[in-house]
């Protein structure tokens, strides 16, 4: 076992940490989950561990849920929103990163942690494209299966042919496997309304298309053509399920960003950027004023971490 810090902790937690050494699970104590973000935010979570392949993501679910310990499975975080109030909890980073392509088809089995470029790159490599779109989007497979990630009309539940999950009735864990349409999920709409102790998304089975490698390579070359807003670290993209435009030209913008040191992108306003001294608090309550201005045409994407003070919510 490997903590940071083991001080101040209840004896049910020290039973939890030491089942979790026990099974070969590390898990560290009292980190601040800025480390994992790239928006640079958030407060210090209880606990934190890394699951690098699927048995210990599964481990790591089961083991918080059988000492009734509150669980966030997180991935590159680009779309989540850590709490500065704490977070009380589990938070388990899936750096998961398996890709298996179907012998004599055009489909693929990719984990949910695998990055979406490298997803997209890799495909490329064997002449399979139809997710071209997804190269200029940062996060991972489960990310945007679970944000309903889209480009214009293409949209990622359109490729999306099953996927696992790791799903908790009655305190017990079951890893089932869904039809893409069983679920009903539209373009930028959250699979899951609320992270904390959701189902799990483990692996994701993806119909591509055959193509040329030249011709996949060229899509690719289009998309980040299209798309080329340069990295931006303390930003978040495409917050909800459709763009903030139109809303924002309709009214006054002095209106709506008030905080000086939070402003849309010159290239893309729908990149909300924010410069040091901004909180996570100050942007959740940016985003809900948005999405009350729209009357209900805005919703979304961001997934919230921890214990949100401003209302006493732990989402």
């Amino acid at each position: 076992m490997s903590t940071k810090s083991s001080k101040n902790l209840t004896t049910s937690n020290q039973l939890f940490l030491y089942e979790a050494a026990h099974k070969g699970l590390q898990i560290h104590s009292h980190v601040s989950i800025s480390e994992y973000s790239p928006s640079k935010l958030g407060a210090v979570a209880e606990f934190v561990s890394i699951a690098y392949d699927l048995s210990q993501l599964v481990e790591l679910v089961k083991l918080a849920i059988s000492h009734k310990i509150n669980y966030w499975v997180v991935g590159s975080m680009y779309a989540t929103l850590p709490s500065d109030g704490g977070i009380k909890g589990l938070v388990i980073v899936n750096k998961t990163s398996n890709l298996f392509f179907v012998n004599n088809s055009s489909q693929v089995v990719a984990d949910s942690g695998v990055n979406l470029q490298h997803f997209v790159t890799t495909a490329a490599g064997r002449g399979l494209g139809g997710c071209e779109y997804l190269v200029t989007v940062p996060g991972t497979v489960g990310g945007a299966i679970a944000t309903g990630v889209y480009f214009n009309d293409k949209y990622i539940w359109q490729i999306v042919k099953e996927i696992n999950l790791l799903v908790n009735e009655d305190g017990k864990s079951e890893i089932k496997t869904f039809k893409a349409d069983e679920f009903r999920v539209g373009k930028g709409e959250l699979l899951f309304n609320n992270a904390l102790n959701s189902p799990v998304i483990l692996s994701a089975k993806l119909q591509l298309t055959s193509l040329t490698i030249r011709e996949v390579l060229t899509r690719i070359k289009n998309y980040r053509q299209i798309r080329q807003v340069e990295k931006i670290n303390r930003s978040y993209a495409y917050v909800f399920n459709n763009s903030i435009k139109e809303l924002i030209d309709n009214n006054i913008k002095k209106e709506i960003f008030t905080n000086r040191l939070i402003s849309q992108n010159k290239k893309d306003s729908d990149i909300i950027e924010f410069k040091q001294g901004v909180t996570s608090t100050d942007l959740r309550n940016l985003f809900i004023q948005i999405e009350n201005l729209s009357k209900d045409t805005l919703r979304q994407r961001v997934g919230y971490l921890g214990y949100w003070q401003n209302n006493g919510e732990e989402i």
